[in-house]
């Protein structure tokens, strides 16, 4: 056990330790058997008391021992969510205090039992699976409360049957928070998984779409310029690999998390996709101007949207405005169809949103502008 101590969490050293100041508080209600003891006559005195010692340390090893693991079972720190499972070890403890307790009837009268009622309470729900804590727990508080009335001094019963009680269901109420706790923490764990799951989605598709975008470009560039101009077409073939070189760094470090998306590292590619492409691009806005919080969500949309261009517009013109505030990029070519909206432009929308932004598509041949195109505009 000291082992397992040692090789417990800082947190977990303390749960252990408030656990056993919070049950060790019960041992003041043996001062109800101690002063009951010392009113015997001297052998019978010092039979109850040490019984009575014998009681409490066995509480103590009871409370001690359930923090710890059986052999064959993984380390349990919360014992009132109803995953403890029955354990003979803890339970043996338990039979030992029920009987210490019985054992003081021939010294301290058939009511004695009664005195030791909230320390069975508290250990069988430390001790025993939870139904059966629960189960036990409650048959205890009812034999007090029929005890207290039909014992001839009801009154000298009545505290300890309060007490025992009060024990029973202050450790429903553990149970409940404990539960609530536990449930509150799935929950809390799913989401978890699931956003990162959505955001290594997200990176994973805005990250591959673009670099394999342009070198499918880059490769059919270099595939027309191998015969009429063979060092050009080395060059492209040089870039095709560099890039795949490149978007697999930027793969690793997308799943792992540690990619955090450049402004001006993604204008100088988006300038690259489309010069492969023969595309003219414009850039309106100076990266300076943008702030921090703004410039990762801007770089995510002028990626989605040069890739979305080269891809689907057939654009021969493309202008990227920036502000503080907003990111606009505007084509010519044929425009976006109502309803289109793939996995890229649901990443972009999220990823806008997150910063309480909103993102707007425009089929400018449907709107009243002149020109026909695309208008994407991110808005903070």
């Amino acid at each position: 056990m000291k082992t397992q101590l040692a090789m417990a969490t800082h947190s977990q050293r303390r749960g252990v330790v408030v656990g056993m100041l919070f049950s060790s508080v019960w041992l003041l209600f043996l001062a109800f058997p101690v002063l009951a003891a010392l009113a015997l006559p001297w052998r019978a005195r010092a039979v109850s008391l040490l019984l009575t010692l014998a009681f409490a340390v066995s509480y103590t090893a009871g409370i001690w021992r359930s923090f710890f693991p059986a052999p064959t079972q993984t380390r349990q720190w919360r014992y009132f969510d109803g995953r403890y499972g029955f354990r003979w070890d803890t339970f043996l403890i338990f039979v030992l205090n029920f009987c210490l307790a019985l054992s003081q009837i021939p010294w301290l009268g058939v009511d004695s039992p009664l005195m030791f009622a909230p320390f069975l309470v508290a250990i069988s729900s430390f001790t025993m699976p939870l139904l059966w804590g629960q189960v036990f727990g409650a048959a205890v508080c009812m034999t007090g409360i029929v005890g207290s009335f039909t014992l001839a001094r009801p009154q000298d019963y009545i505290g300890i049957t309060i007490a025992t009680c009060a024990v029973f269901f202050g450790m429903l109420g553990m149970t409940f928070f404990i539960n609530n706790s536990i449930a509150q923490g799935k929950e809390a764990t799913i989401q978890a998984i699931a956003q990162e799951r959505e955001r290594v989605a997200r990176d994973v598709h805005d990250v591959l779409g673009h670099s394999l975008t342009v070198i499918a470009l880059k490769s059919e560039l270099a595939g027309k310029l191998v015969d009429r101009d063979p060092t050009r077409a080395q060059a492209e073939i040089a870039a095709i690999t560099k890039l795949a070189r490149d978007s697999i760094g930027e793969l690793r470090s997308t799943v792992g998390g540690l990619r955090v998306q450049d402004l001006t590292t993604e204008l100088a590619n988006a300038r690259q996709a489309c010069l492969a492409a023969e595309i003219d691009l414009r850039v309106t806005g100076e990266v300076a101007d943008i702030p921090p919080q703004a410039q990762a969500v801007f770089a995510w949309g002028s990626r989605e949207a040069i890739t979305n261009v080269i891809r689907h517009s057939g654009a021969s013109r493309v202008e990227i405005t920036m502000t503080p505030h907003s990111l606009v990029v505007t084509d010519n070519g044929r425009g976006i169809p109502d309803g289109a909206c793939g996995n890229g432009l649901r990443g972009l929308r999220e990823r806008v949103a997150n910063l309480g932004g909103s993102l707007k598509l425009t089929n400018l041949a449907e709107s009243n502008s002149p020109a026909a195109g695309t208008k994407l505009e991110v808005l903070l």
